[in-house]
C-alpha cells in the first residue's frame, strides 16, 4: 500500500513474493457481478408501475444471483492450490 499522493510506501509486507492472484480478483469480480444484476433488475422493471417495481428489482436480482453458471477444468484447476477446494 502506497500514498496515492507521493507514492510513498505506507506498508509493505514482503514485495517481491510472488503469491496466488487472490482479494483483488474476488473483489474486482464481485463487483461486476452485483453490477451487471444490477442493471439487469433496473432494466426489467422499467415498464412495472411504481409500486411493483422494488418487488419485481428484487425477485430478479434473486434469480440472477441464484443462477448457477459452468466452470472450465482449466478455471476450477486454479482452486486446486488451497487445502479444502477443488
Amino acid at each position: 500500500m502506497s500514498d496515492a499522493n507521493t507514492g510513498k510506501p505506507l506498508l509493505w509486507h514482503k514485495p517481491t513474493d510472488r503469491l496466488q492472484p487472490a482479494s483483488i480478483t474476488k473483489v474486482v469480480t464481485s463487483l461486476v457481478v452485483l453490477d451487471y444484476i444490477e442493471s439487469q433488475a433496473k432494466a426489467a422493471s422499467k415498464g412495472c408501475k411504481k409500486a411493483g417495481k422494488g418487488s419485481v428489482a428484487r425477485m430478479i436480482k434473486t434469480q440472477l444471483l441464484d443462477t448457477k453458471c459452468r466452470v472450465s477444468d482449466y478455471g476450477a484447476s486454479f482452486a486446486s492450490w488451497q487445502p479444502g477446494i477443488g
